[in-house]
């Protein structure tokens, strides 16, 4: 898209050397374009600001965090966002996002291209864990695997094996009337066993725009995946509603599915 920017402005300065040229229209298209481009940065910064947040969301929810306070971000006299403040963890902040616009109109007879924005959400599968989706499908790995919104504890090693039993004492000897030994103590304790495997981090997706693409990396940026067009210039938010009541705060994702956090009660 950048590079669309610089083939923009060669032709201005190409045709600026004509007197009778009126140039005001390509400029016109090239500061469109640079708007453009900047809303599509904005957007992708904020949202993966938002899946950042997300996965700090579904943590609480693991450690049994609670909310403290929801303050509004504002900007220009209207809500955009909030600041999520936890007792335990730290603050987040999330956006809201605005209804994609229509693509261009495509030649007569064809349709248009729209422009998508991908929507990363979070779903608890029948496993009780939370995994990422992608457009409402699960979010998998190379390997088809899907990937975790959060780490996992480790499995504890296992101990080991019972000592052998104490042998049973001997009869008392001849002369008196012998008691029975008693029988012999439990053996002690075998050694620990190996140490369980060391629980993993969850993953977080990361989304960029380049060439005009979405393009999304579920490895640290180590590689990346290409989505759609990225067209539009506002997306949908992932988070399609926040509420709360006097005992917890509901954050509404755009699949549908509702997280509940509670509130500290004074």
């Amino acid at each position: 898209m950048k590079r669309f920017l610089l083939y923009a402005m060669s032709a201005i300065m190409l045709f600026s050397c004509s007197d009778e040229y009126d140039d005001s229209g390509l400029w016109n298209s090239v500061n469109s374009l640079e708007g453009r481009v900047a809303q599509l940065e904005q957007l992708c910064k904020q949202m993966n600001t938002n899946i950042s947040s997300l996965q700090a969301i579904v943590e609480a929810v693991q450690q049994n965090d609670y909310i403290k306070s929801v303050t509004p971000v504002s900007e220009g006299g209207k809500t955009i966002g909030y600041t999520i403040t936890f007792a335990k963890n730290a603050p987040i902040t999330i956006y809201h996002g605005k209804d994609g616009e229509k693509g261009d109109t495509g030649a007569p007879g064809a349709t248009g291209n729209d422009g998508h924005t991908p929507v990363i959400g979070v779903k608890q599968d029948t496993d009780g864990i939370y995994y990422w989706t992608l457009d409402g499908e699960w979010l998998t790995d190379d390997f088809g695997n899907k990937i975790k919104a959060v780490g996992t504890d480790g499995k504890d090693g296992d101990t080991g094996p019972q000592g052998p039993a104490g042998e049973d004492g001997k009869p008392g000897e001849d002369g008196k009337p012998g008691e029975e030994g008693k029988p012999g103590e439990q053996g002690p304790t075998g050694p620990q066993g190996p140490a369980g495997e060391a629980g993993k981090d969850g993953i977080t997706p990361k989304l960029k725009i380049e060439d005009g693409y979405w393009f999304i990396s579920y490895d640290n940026g180590q590689s990346w995946t290409q989505l759609g067009k990225a067209t539009g210039e506002d997306g949908d938010s992932m988070f399609q509603d926040v509420t709360q009541d006097n005992k917890n705060v509901y954050f509404t994702l755009s699949n549908g599915i509702i997280i509940t956090l509670p509130k500290k009660l004074f």
